[in-house]
């Protein structure tokens, strides 16, 4: 799936998020730590599916094992697959894009190697990773990228003026208000992990998003 320079690229950016690492303290006494994630799907990445499901399981695992596994990073990595080949299998996409959440940038450095970007814009809820991101993308790799610090409920999707890709993999964008800015901006295409997403289709309610499309909605 990737070649010898683009594996290149995963490895240089495993690299940078080990010596990033922004982990609040919230990070680590909770059951969902961004850093260790982040490694885990760098790992599945570059090793591959076949190869990491091999590998021994790191120690961090083990103190987290409740909320984490390698079928669990498998599954979610495999949507970074998928993205990555329905960006590369659509040519006539706009060439703006916005990741949501992006943490330390696994969608962005993907969406990369998939295409040539105008232009990335990205937030998340932690202004701690707009360091390692500008570091990473812009000083180091010429990017044209712009970091906000905001939530999915609050950001406005809906003020976007250029045609644009919106990857949201597992994000919780929220259903009525902050879908709806989506949905009405004939602006964007909307990327649900990995694949097009109808915006026609997006739920309503809370009950129509846990049965039409799962976790990451409500």
């Amino acid at each position: 799936m990737f070649t010898k320079p683009e594996i290149k690229l995963l490895k240089d950016f495993y690299d940078h998020c080990a010596f990033t690492c922004p982990v609040s303290g919230e990070e680590k006494t909770s059951n969902w730590n961004q850093t260790y994630w982040t490694f885990e799907q760098m790992e599945n990445l570059i090793l591959g599916e076949e190869e990491y499901q091999k590998a021994p399981l790191p120690a961090w695992l083990f103190e987290y094992s409740k909320y984490r596994t390698h079928s669990a990073a498998c599954r979610q990595t495999n949507r970074k697959r998928t993205m990555l080949n329905t960006l590369r299998g659509n040519k006539e996409f706009p060439d703006n894009l916005l990741v949501c959440e992006v943490g330390y940038g696994v969608d962005v450095v993907v969406a990369m190697i998939a295409r040539e970007w105008k232009e990335i814009r990205c937030y998340d809820r932690s202004g701690a990773f707009e360091k390692g991101l500008l570091e990473f993308f812009v000083e180091q790799h010429g990017l044209t990228l712009i970091f906000e610090t905001s939530i999915s409920a609050h950001f406005r999707f809906d003020e976007i003026k250029k045609n644009t890709v919106v990857v949201s993999n597992e994000t919780h964008i929220g259903v009525g208000e902050p879908s709806e800015r989506i949905r009405n901006n004939e602006k964007l295409i909307y990327l649900r992990n990995g694949e097009v997403l109808d915006k026609s289709n997006m739920p309503k309610t809370t009950e129509e998003a846990r049965r039409t499309i799962g976790r990451g909605w409500f």
